[in-house]
């Protein structure tokens, strides 16, 4: 991965940059799988897809846009791409579990001012497969453990959610994170 052959042609290293036209970046095209673009995302979704997290949050604090507004259209974009395996994506209902804890942002902020949901507003945030969280699976790519939920958050989690992020569900990693390449039996 890529194969050695075309990794020992040359294309990296002192002789220059992997090039998308090269041997190497024509077999990533061959391999990859091809994402078809959102065909189905509405003009509000593409505004929202083209905000960084310094337009978020000053459309969260204008009142311009919800967390559950933005936090619904970040999930429908990772649906969509769900086969680029970038997500633990299972039966878990994760996606109910995100846009509630937008939802209970956007009452919170409702209930005490939008500066009670500050410095982060809403804003998703992913979450590395091998930090420990309550609402998501802690499978550290380990097909044993998938399934598995700790007891608590992780000190990175509990600060990031005091902060008001809403976790953006768990990336995928390699078993126990022991690997470059993020391949595993529970995630694939």
């Amino acid at each position: 991965f890529p194969p050695e052959a075309l990794l020992a042609a040359g294309e990296h290293g002192a002789s220059g940059p992997f090039t998308p036209d090269g041997p190497v970046g024509q077999w990533f095209d061959e391999q990859a799988p091809k994402f078809e673009p959102m065909a189905d995302a509405t003009p509000r979704e593409l505004e929202i897809f083209a905000m960084d997290a310094v337009d978020y949050v000053a459309a969260r604090k204008a009142g311009t846009i919800t967390c559950l507004e933005y936090a619904t259209a970040a999930v429908k974009r990772l649906v969509h791409y769900k086969e680029s395996n970038q997500f633990m994506l299972t039966s878990y209902g994760l996606t109910d579990k995100i846009l509630a804890q937008a939802a209970a942002l956007d009452d919170k902020a409702a209930a005490e001012g939008v500066e009670s949901i500050a410095p982060l507003y809403g804003l998703p945030i992913p979450i590395k497969g091998t930090a420990a969280t309550v609402d998501f699976p802690t499978s550290v790519g380990c097909g044993v453990l998938d399934g598995f939920y700790a007891k608590k958050d992780c000190d990175l989690v509990t600060r990031l959610k005091a902060a008001g992020a809403v976790v953006m569900g768990k990336t995928n990693v390699p078993e126990f994170a022991a690997s470059w390449i993020t391949l595993n039996r529970t995630n694939g």
